[in-house]
């Protein structure tokens, strides 16, 4: 299991469907992702930017670290600490860019 197929079953595990947990991961990064997009990373057509990288492992590590009794929703720099080290460094943009590059 890769990290998009672990964060699938984890933001649906309460029953919510996909296409709000893509929606909160559009929030929350900034960037559009729908299940046309999601199904480009799920099948490893596409990457997804560093950006939702973190997002995606900030919630895996969240969901492990609350199955092994540790309460992480209250230790936010530990979570941050996780998922920066799991994922890739932040896209550097060309002065003047709004886009990821």
């Amino acid at each position: 299991m890769n990290c998009i197929e672990t964060y699938e079953r984890v933001a649906t595990a309460c029953g919510e469907p996909l296409a709000v947990a893509l929606e909160n991961l559009s929030l929350d990064s900034g960037m559009t992702v729908n299940h046309s997009v999601w199904s480009k990373w799920r099948s490893g057509k596409r990457t997804p930017p560093p950006e939702v990288l973190r997002i995606i492992n900030r919630t895996i590590a969240c969901y492990v670290l609350r199955q092994n009794g540790f309460d992480a929703l209250h230790e936010d720099d530990v979570l941050q600490g996780v998922a920066d080290a799991f994922s890739p460094p932040v896209r550097q943009r060309e002065p003047g860019s709004t886009a990821p590059q």
